[in-house]
C-alpha cells in the first residue's frame, strides 16, 4: 500500500493568446482534476495518486471555446532509456 503522491506544478505560456478555462491532465483514460488553478496567473498544482499512475500523463487545457490542447507528454517511466 504505497501512499506516495507525485506533484506536477507549473504555468501556461500562451503563444497564440487563447484564453484557458481549466488545466487537464490524462492519466490513461482518467481526467485528473487540478488541486489548484489560478486562472489569473495560469498556475496549475495536480497532485497524483500512486493508483492513477501509468507510463505517460499527457498534460494541456481545456480553452474558453471548449478545445482540447495537449503542450507536454510526461514519462514516469523508471528507465525513459526504454521508451519507444
Amino acid at each position: 500500500n504505497n501512499n506516495r503522491t507525485i506533484k506536477i506544478s507549473g504555468y501556461f505560456y500562451k503563444k497564440y493568446g487563447e484564453e484557458i478555462k481549466e488545466p487537464i491532465l490524462i492519466s490513461g483514460v482518467k481526467k485528473i482534476k487540478a488541486a489548484k488553478w489560478d486562472a489569473l496567473s495560469e498556475k496549475f498544482l495536480f497532485l497524483l495518486k500512486e493508483k492513477y499512475k501509468t507510463a505517460f500523463l499527457r498534460l494541456g487545457y481545456i480553452s474558453n471555446s471548449n478545445s482540447i490542447v495537449f503542450v507536454s507528454i510526461i514519462n514516469l517511466q523508471e528507465n525513459p532509456s526504454a521508451c519507444p
